[in-house]
């Protein structure tokens, strides 16, 4: 799946196939999940290399429906949704790790270098989720990827 990080009507489709009919994607971009930062800030709360390492360990989890996500996500955007879709192929609903209702999520982004960050916050569940995009313009996914963010903060 790798070869369409760039491709955004190719990551639409494969969005559309795991949400089914009832919603239409408008922009699906490739987001990945900033483990070592969070690793590293778990880490310092627990001190040491051995705080480094559970820490890490710890950032792999994440609050979402079925309790994990993968590092690597697809975040799809509805009319009415932001669906985060663990990596794949298949068009498996239970590939969907978290969905946020539009009206209730408050969407933050900013330049980390050239990557740009989306922190996506429930405010009626308390549910949040940070994620990383890509903000390179020789990066093949950061068409997409701004598309996305684009939607979501305008």
């Amino acid at each position: 799946m790798s070869t369409i990080d760039g491709d955004e009507a190719a990551l639409i489709a494969n969005a559309q196939g795991v949400i089914g009919d009832g919603e239409t994607v408008r922009q699906a971009g490739v987001f990945n999940r900033p483990a070592v930062n969070n690793g590293m800030i778990d880490g310092d709360i627990l001190g040491g290399v051995t705080g480094a390492v559970i820490g890490g360990m710890l950032a792999h989890k994440s609050q979402s429906k079925n309790g994990l996500m993968t590092m690597k996500v697809v975040v799809a955007v509805t009319d009415e949704h932001i669906h985060v879709i663990n990596w794949g192929e298949a068009a498996d609903p239970n590939r969907i790790a978290h969905t946020f209702d539009r009206a209730t999520t408050k969407v933050t982004s900013h330049h980390v270098g050239v990557s740009r960050s989306l922190k996506l916050a429930d405010k009626e569940s308390g549910v949040h989720i940070k994620l990383e995009g890509s903000a390179g313009r020789m990066l093949k996914q950061s068409g997409p990827d701004a598309s996305v963010i684009e939607a979501l903060v305008s």
